[in-house]
């Protein structure tokens, strides 16, 4: 069983993108993982993910992206059709299409069965209108086009990554230790997985 997970290149002011760090540390043997880390560019990204799609053909999709003010992570529940670009005036995704729409997974359960094994999760709205909600409304049409699950999942600064800022700008951050990210994203796989024997 293929799954898909991103991360993004550093963007706007930050210059450093923790989900970059994270997807490349992930280390799920049992499973047939691709990872890759999208660029944060609205037109190359989307060409980038088709491309993934296309090729992996993945039936469990993980999209991480970036909160700087999470102090947990935040799993998504919905993915709207607009993308704002900072560049021009907010459009739909697609158009002549669902205004949003909901991902087939209980994030209110997950986020439980996560802060249960020690790990601040919680269910989140919607994924905004920037760039991480563009590739989670993408992921969400490809999964009702084809099947599987698809799940975006934005997460603080890791620790180290956090203490480094503040060393060298002091802006302080919320932030997560690797280990406790990594061992989250590992239990998101496995219940997903699970998830997918058993529809």
């Amino acid at each position: 069983m293929s799954v898909l997970i991103t991360g993004f290149q550093p963007f706007l002011h930050y210059t450093i993108n923790p989900t970059e760090q994270i997807v490349k540390l992930l280390d799920l043997i049992e499973f047939s993982v691709h990872k890759a880390i999208l660029p944060t560019d609205f037109k190359l990204a989307g060409s980038v993910y088709d491309e993934l799609l296309t090729q992996h053909q993945p039936k469990i999709i993980l999209n991480l992206g970036l909160n700087a003010k999470a102090v947990g992570l935040e799993l998504e529940t919905i993915a709207i059709n607009v993308a704002k670009d900072f560049l021009k005036a907010p459009e739909p995704i697609i158009g002549a299409t669902e205004m949003a729409i909901k991902t087939s997974i209980n994030t209110y359960s997950l986020s439980e069965d996560l802060r249960t094994e020690g790990i601040p999760a919680r269910a989140s709205n919607h994924a905004g209108d920037y760039l991480c909600n563009y590739i989670f409304y993408k992921s969400l049409q490809y999964t009702q086009a084809v099947g599987g699950q698809a799940l975006f999942i934005h997460m603080p600064y890791t620790s180290d990554l956090a203490a480094s800022i503040y060393s060298k700008e002091q802006n302080a951050f919320p932030s997560l230790s690797r280990e406790l990210v990594l061992k989250g994203i590992e239990l998101i796989v496995k219940q997903l997985f699970k998830n997918e024997v058993h529809s």
